[in-house]
């Protein structure tokens, strides 16, 4: 589909502030503020969550106030919370008169905002996308219908050691046998202070497991084994991997998320869904809702699903843990997984949609609210 770009408009007030968004063929460029619609982009960091000061020019402002363009927030690499977000507008709004209703975020937040116009977009999708998907759909049907069984019933990859991930790892520690569980990437953790931090975290968030967590070594590392690679080698987040028999070789995918605070979907939820495996998400509450909102199918009438809906993060981790061992528990897993062969290939199909029509969507959800004549927040 030909669609019009999206008018960007850069200068030097915002030319630091760019990022992947200028690698999209959607979007087009200028530096003279134009009569059309348009956006003045501030793209957000991959890291922490903190922008810098940005003074938006007068008659950018001017144009902005009239109706004519909008400031976009851009950070579809990752999503942070909605708390974090207001800090950064606040802190916009301090060098600048911005109202609430002219600001618009695309990120990776599936959760839609009560106090601006925001667009679901999470690149972490698009680029889960390999050229191999053909290969992984064949063999994907290959291990669901083959007689061998599979040596592991599990398999859950903690590269970074989050506070919730502490938690997660203590609830499946004593099932390790049965699975792939992997926790901490020993490197990424030299000469920085995150485990210490997290740990502490951990403690304060997750009283129960702190407890429990005691009779563990406070360093301990899992390593999945070498022969079948582990996400872990890398400091940085493997999106295409190489090493996919793990997945094959294993039933129940207990994806941990990046966050529990808020919903957000990283790689790591595409990879049962690349490699046609059921899974138990461990993420912000109703992360199953929005994901089936997606247009991806979830495993209800296999799985004890009630644990989306619970607020109490750590009575949410409890819960979900629970219903992956109700599972993997199952006699019949084998037979399960060609019942279930339905869903999987219902979310490998969307998947693979949902990234061809990637650009196109996004296209239409920021052109929709450029160009709506309502201003007001909520707009989505």
């Amino acid at each position: 589909m030909d669609l019009e770009p999206i008018l960007l408009y850069i200068d030097d007030s915002n030319n630091n502030f760019q990022s992947e968004i200028l690698e999209s063929s959607i979007f087009t460029i200028t530096n003279q503020v134009p009569d059309s619609k348009f956006l003045y982009p501030i793209c957000l960091s991959s890291g922490p969550p903190f922008i810098q000061d940005v003074k938006i020019p007068d008659v950018v402002l001017y144009e902005i106030h009239r109706g004519n363009g909008l400031v976009l927030m851009f950070h579809s690499s990752e999503g942070y919370s909605w708390n974090h977000y207001n800090k950064m507008v606040k802190r916009l709004q301090t060098f600048n008169t911005i109202d609430n209703n002219k600001i618009v975020f695309v990120t990776g937040n599936a959760e839609i905002s009560t106090q601006y116009k925001s667009v679901y977009c999470s690149f972490w999708e698009p680029d889960s996308f390999s050229n191999n998907v053909i290969k992984e759909k064949q063999l994907g049907i290959q291990h669901i219908f083959k007689d061998d069984l599979r040596p592991y019933k599990f398999i859950s990859l903690n590269r970074i050691c989050h506070p919730h991930r502490f938690a997660v790892v203590t609830a499946l520690y004593p099932y390790q046998e049965q699975g792939l569980l992997s926790f901490v990437n020993a490197e990424y953790s030299v000469g920085s202070n995150y485990r210490k931090v997290s740990f502490d975290k951990f403690a304060k968030n997750y009283p129960n497991y702190r407890i429990k967590w005691g009779y563990l070594d406070p360093e301990m590392t899992l390593r999945v084994s070498t022969a079948l690679d582990y996400e872990g080698e890398s400091i940085d987040p493997i999106i295409i991997d190489k090493f996919e028999d793990k997945f094959y070789y294993s039933y129940l995918h207990i994806v941990c998320e990046t966050f529990v605070s808020h919903v957000f979907f990283s790689e790591k939820t595409y990879k049962p869904i690349k490699y046609f495996q059921p899974f138990v998400l461990i993420n912000g509450q109703h992360g199953l809702q929005y994901l089936r909102g997606l247009g991806y199918k979830t495993f209800g009438g296999y799985i004890d699903e009630s644990y989306d809906h619970e607020p109490d993060n750590e009575k949410r981790i409890e819960m979900a843990t629970q219903a992956s061992l109700d599972f993997i528990n199952r006699t019949d897993l084998h037979e399960i997984m060609k019942e279930m062969y339905p869903i999987f290939k219902h979310n490998h199909d969307t998947f693979i949609e949902r990234c061809k029509n990637f650009q196109d969507t996004l296209h239409s959800d920021i052109s929709n609210i450029l160009n709506t004549r309502n201003n007001d927040a909520n707009q989505n």
